[in-house]
């Protein structure tokens, strides 16, 4: 492999600690902003993954007030939108518990009460498919709207908050992009094209690789690689930059191999700056004790 694992964090959601436990040196100064306590606060309980994910206590001593509530309102409240059927579906606890959900078609709820969760789907709708023979039923789960580069941006800081402070001190590009709402580094558009897949069996755990490359290679490649894994989702996008990438030729990127039985392969540009509107995704479960098609129906009429 032309990749050496660099940074690895691996999360049961949702991740309570008796005590929080911080990612980096106990040092207040801004990896992002480079400004330190003379420059600027550190109050906040800045999560180096988002709480609302169920990351409740991984903490980062090096995000600054300003970045942190820049990065909360500009890309993590889209990152929420686009994250929040699964986290309602799957009983993920964020900062309020777990969320409920409703769908802006009014066509599809998800709630919580006294702590039993209730699914409301219209059967007409196309949300809900039951395989009987497979005993799977899966949810073509729609997504509120939100803004996919914005979506892309709080992967990039998530990546950036895992990256070694060295590193992160020789990356002013990415430091400039993350802190402004540009598409730009230096006069080149930011390739926001992300490898998506399927993992089997990977349910309410929550990882974060970090790859940086080992070897040079005929084919030009970016020189670090994150992998974001979400539930049974896996996003895998480079960490753009100038310092250390050739952006001058296109980057081809590789699926980097940590998982076995991944499916649905495909990739997803996140470069819109508009709402994205009606995208939906699978989510696909197995049941026991369904075994006739008649009871199918009585199924989809309960959750009326």
């Amino acid at each position: 492999m032309d990749y050496k694992l660099i940074n690895k964090v691996e999360i049961i959601l949702p991740c309570s600690l008796e005590n929080d436990e911080y990612v980096d040196p106990e040092n207040k100064y801004c990896r992002f902003c480079k400004k330190n306590e003379q420059s600027t606060t550190f109050n906040n309980r800045s999560h180096a993954i988002p709480e609302f994910l169920g990351n409740l206590s991984l903490l980062m001593h090096t995000e600054c007030d300003q970045c942190n509530s820049f990065f909360s309102k500009n890309y993590d409240t889209h990152l929420s939108v686009y994250t929040a059927f699964e986290r309602s579906i799957l009983g993920i606890k964020g900062k309020n518990g777990i969320p409920n959900f409703q769908h802006d078609s009014l066509l599809i709820n998800v709630k919580y009460i006294e702590n039993k969760q209730q699914i409301g789907i219209d059967p007409k709708s196309n949300f809900l498919k039951i395989n009987m023979e497979k005993s799977t039923f899966t949810f073509n789960f729609p997504k509120n709207p939100f803004i996919p580069y914005s979506v892309y941006k709080s992967f990039i800081r998530m990546s950036f908050a895992f990256l070694p402070i060295e590193i992160c001190n020789k990356l002013e590009s990415t430091r400039l992009f993350l802190r402004t709402k540009n598409k730009i580094i230096e006069g080149s558009e930011v390739n926001t094209t992300v490898l998506k897949y399927t993992v089997k069996d990977h349910f309410k755990k929550l990882k974060l690789f970090i790859f940086q490359k080992a070897q040079e290679s005929k084919v030009n490649r970016p020189e670090f690689i994150s992998l974001f894994v979400y539930n049974d989702k896996a996003y895998q996008f480079h960490i753009p930059n100038k310092e250390m990438d050739n952006n001058t030729e296109k980057l081809q990127m590789n699926i980097i191999p940590v998982f076995e039985n991944v499916y649905d392969i495909e990739t997803f540009n996140f470069n819109k700056t508009e709402l994205e509107r009606n995208h939906t995704e699978k989510l696909t479960f197995q049941f026991a004790g369904i075994d006739s098609r008649d009871k199918s129906e009585n199924f989809l009429r309960s959750l009326e």
